[in-house]
């Protein structure tokens, strides 16, 4: 089916995962890095790879491209490296983004850090439980500047980005895991 794999952030989290769980994609893949992840969606779209390491929401985006070129044809989700994670270490995922908060900050102003902390929070769950609710969003914050062509896009995407909220003391194994990726 595919040999190679164009991917991307070879360095970062994308890559150490995807090496991670190679074992288990084939003994034959190779992987090609490319600097970001819209070039490899491109190497994907111009058919110089058959298989591409995508996030989303680049995936819906670059789905929606090839289908618009190709009307009888579409890309298909062959794997997705969160489940090859989780068969592989027996966890639900890994950590892709965090919020630190200094000492200091949580004793000497505790209320507003569980203020934003409660915000972040509450702002997943009404997102994960209706992504629509991004709409709203739509004239007050420009999406463009944070990298997204438009919401719509966003919206169609969001139930795919995993996105989920937990306090570290929650899932320190998760930690644990990711941080051996790295060597940490």
């Amino acid at each position: 089916l595919y040999t190679s794999i164009a991917a991307f952030g070879e360095a970062a989290v994308p890559g150490k995962v995807l090496n991670y769980v190679k074992d288990l994609i084939g003994p034959n893949v190779t992987i090609e890095y490319y600097s970001s992840v819209q070039e490899a969606a491109s190497m994907l779209l111009s058919g110089n790879t058959n298989a591409a390491l995508l996030a989303e929401p680049v995936l819906t985006k670059t789905a929606a491209s090839f289908k618009e070129n190709n009307p009888d044809n579409s890309l298909n989700t062959v794997f997705n490296i969160q489940e090859l994670y989780k068969e592989k270490t027996g966890l639900n995922s890994y950590p892709q983004a965090a919020i630190f908060v200094k000492n200091d900050s949580i004793e000497n102003k505790t209320n507003e850090v569980l203020e934003f902390v409660t915000a972040i929070n509450s702002s997943i769950d009404t997102y994960n439980n209706n992504p629509n609710t991004l709409l709203d969003l739509k004239d007050k914050v420009s999406f463009e500047s944070l990298g997204f062509a438009n919401v719509d896009l966003l919206v169609k995407a969001y139930d795919k980005m995993a996105i989920d909220y937990a306090f570290g003391s929650e899932c320190t194994e998760e930690i644990k895991n990711f941080l051996e990726l790295f060597n940490i």
